[in-house]
């Protein structure tokens, strides 16, 4: 999950509709409505939402002030603030959304511009309303005849109040909210830089030796030149198949170099302000305070968990860069401090399985063509979790390429997924999954969107997926099944409304399904011949999953600890300095470039904030759990249903720990994870 899936940290964890009254609409009334309030078409509409749920919001929350204690009720006070940052949340994702993958320029800026607007109003008068919270405090103390799931929600609603810091002083207070904004400005305004500056570089064809002549023509210019846009797709082909060295290399430091040096004050500038945030609410530095609510609870613990895991993988990193360094391909040479250059790690890898085993990432790619595969997919999804989606056609959308799907279950519509998979223009690059619209007991249409950007067709090949691009649609699919299965009683609660160290639990889990033997038989197909893929070609998928998976965990673990140390006690570190210091002590096989500042565009650090850590610890869960589904086999009925029980639908109403220890019957262990890290790195006698 990357930064569309995080939600802004000011905002509570509610999403919720400001349209109360689309469940009396018909079915093609409401679908109609929906679409058009959710993703606005002009300008005039983007300010008119913006204002209207800002207005809104203002005059609900006056309405709670004002009700006369003897007449206060859950539902009349409780149920509203839910419904209130419900709306607002939902109109900070779709502002997100536009600002972020819609072609206008223009309703771009508009929608960032918007975004501000609501940061402030959030800060101002929610996160701040000391008259709300003391209603609500007055209410929690005079109410104790409330249901099981009404006092969880009060509780952590009071939870989140008192971590605001509104039982501090006004003169505090007033510099928490200033404070706080001036956050939200620099937040939005380090993701804005990185989605602007998308590299385009020129090459010559000599420069881009060993990409296929078919796939490059896209890109050829009338002056003869190659023009090309690093996008996710593009920047990877370069690297696993250019067999120059210098073009991987400036490739590498473009894309390392994405909104360098204009993100480098901002980011500065962010951790000095997170920091006296910190300080001012009781906390020794930013990471002890976002850390505190969430399923780790403490720093000491989450670095504890991430050494463990850089010791655990230390063995098989080994052996992984070993075999890398005895078979480098021509024109490839280690470091002279015997490392293999960042630059050259993935053609390293695709040429050693080019070699050793005659496969590649190209070859794997024709049992992947696009459309068949996603459409594939989808259906290992409907057996899965016992659901049904129908393709509609919808006009007046951001582009004619986005596809619509209704999803069934019980013959009942609950939302729509909309797919927006290729790259283009102004454009997101990378891929993720947005929530627009959560789903409630009392509204219940989700709508979840997959961004992505696969590759596109060539004149003579339809478009073929990486077998990374299978995994990550695999991923973004498990996030959009969660918001659309977490139907809950409030809001605040709904689809992957959960700790951030949980949220990349369902998305783990389902991105294990892409190399499950039974799986890849139904997903892949050549694109030429209709052939399956063979026993042997699966087991060499299967192996090649596991041949850097070290490497991988290394990485996350390496970024994790960036993040915390930039939350850490020395916001005024050198940033750029700390990370090429960590790099170098954790990711010891692989050379860094000094020159490159990949730490500009590092979008976690203001989306997850000190959180990037879940990743791994959601993991250790997510392999425990595809593991118990695996042993009964995954394309059987309702393989994931008690997943879809007992961890989707619950969203974030009950805490991680009880509903992972429900669905086991016992705790969740990480026995699952060390077969991955003590396995061996390839059994070769796959590729005889």
């Amino acid at each position: 999950m990357d930064k569309k899936e995080a939600r802004n940290y000011f905002l509570m964890p509610t999403l919720y509709g400001y349209m109360f009254f689309i469940c009396h609409l018909s079915a093609h009334g409401a679908e109609s409505k929906l679409f058009s309030t959710l993703f606005p078409s002009c300008v005039q509409d983007i300010e008119k939402q913006t204002n209207t749920v800002i207005s809104q919001a203002h005059c609900q929350l006056l309405k709670i002030c004002a009700i006369k204690q003897e007449h206060r009720t859950f539902e009349n006070t409780a149920q509203v603030v839910d419904r209130v940052y419900g709306s607002v949340q939902r109109l900070s994702a779709c502002l997100d959304l536009i600002s972020s993958i819609y072609p206008d320029e223009k309703l771009c800026k508009n929608a960032c511009q918007s975004l501000c607007k609501l940061n402030h109003f959030i800060v101002d008068e929610l996160d701040n309303n000391k008259e709300l919270y003391q209603v609500l405090k007055e209410y929690v103390s005079h109410h104790v005849a409330l249901s099981s799931p009404q006092s969880f929600f009060l509780s952590e609603l009071m939870s989140d109040f008192k971590k605001h810091g509104l039982d501090l002083p006004d003169d505090t207070r007033a510099k928490i909210r200033q404070t706080k904004k001036e956050i939200c400005d620099l937040e939005l305004m380090f993701a804005q830089n990185i989605d602007m500056d998308t590299p385009l570089l020129a090459f010559t064809q000599k420069e881009l030796t060993g990409l296929d002549d078919d796939y490059l023509n896209r890109f050829k210019t009338d002056e003869g030149v190659f023009r090309m846009r690093l996008d996710a797709p593009t920047s990877l082909s370069i690297m696993q198949n250019c067999s120059v060295a210098s073009t991987r290399k400036k490739c590498a430091r473009a894309l390392q170099n994405k909104a360098y040096p204009i993100n480098m004050p901002v980011l500065q500038e962010l951790l000095a302000k997170r920091a006296s945030l910190a300080t001012m609410l009781g906390f020794s530095d930013y990471a002890h305070y976002t850390l505190s609510s969430q399923m780790a609870e403490s720093l000491p613990i989450v670095q504890a968990f991430i050494n463990h895991m850089i010791e655990s993988s230390s063995a098989k990193y080994d052996q992984e860069a070993a075999l890398f360094a005895k078979g480098l391909p021509a024109g490839v040479k280690l470091t002279k401090d015997k490392k293999i250059a960042s630059w050259d790690f993935e053609y390293v890898k695709n040429q050693y399985l080019k070699k050793q085993y005659a496969i590649d990432q190209d070859t794997i790619s024709e049992y992947f063509e696009s459309e068949s595969t996603i459409q594939a997919i989808l259906k290992v999804y409907q057996k899965a979790l016992g659901l049904r989606f129908k393709c509609i056609v919808r006009s007046g959308l951001w582009h004619k390429s986005v596809k619509v799907l209704q999803v069934y279950e019980h013959h009942r519509c609950i939302g729509y997924l909309l797919l927006d998979l290729y790259p283009r223009k102004n454009k997101y690059a990378s891929i993720c999954e947005i929530t627009a619209s959560p789903r409630t007991k009392d509204h219940p249409l989700g709508v979840s969107v997959v961004i992505a950007n696969f590759p596109e067709p060539t004149a003579d090949k339809p478009a073929l997926l990486k077998l990374t691009d299978v995994e990550a649609f695999f991923h973004e699919c498990g996030h959009a099944m969660h918001a659309l299965l977490g139907c809950t009683e409030y809001v605040q609660f709904s689809g992957t409304n959960v700790s951030m160290d949980f949220v990349e639990l369902p998305s783990q889990m389902f991105e294990q399904w892409a190399y499950d033997k039974d799986v890849l038989k139904k997903i892949g197909r050549h694109y030429k011949t209709g052939e399956t893929l063979s026993d042997h070609m699966i087991e060499c998928i299967q192996n090649i999953k596991n041949i850097d998976f070290a490497h991988t965990i290394r990485r996350q673990c390496y970024l994790s600890l960036f993040d915390l140390e930039l939350a850490g006690s020395n916001p005024g570190q050198d940033v750029h300095q700390t990370a090429q210091t960590l790099y170098q002590k954790i990711m010891t096989h692989t050379h860094i470039d000094s020159d490159g500042h990949p730490e500009a565009s590092f979008g976690h650090l203001t989306s997850y904030g000190s959180k990037y850590y879940g990743y791994l610890w959601s993991l250790v869960y997510a392999l425990d759990i595809f593991q118990q589904i695996q042993k009964n086999g995954l394309l059987r009925h309702g393989s994931a249903q008690r997943f879809k029980t007992k961890i989707l639908s619950k969203g974030g109403s009950a805490d991680p720990r009880i509903l992972l220890h429900d669905f086991f019957g016992r705790d969740a262990n990480a026995e699952a994870l060390n077969e991955k890290l003590k396995c061996g790195i390839l059994n070769e006698k796959f590729f005889k």
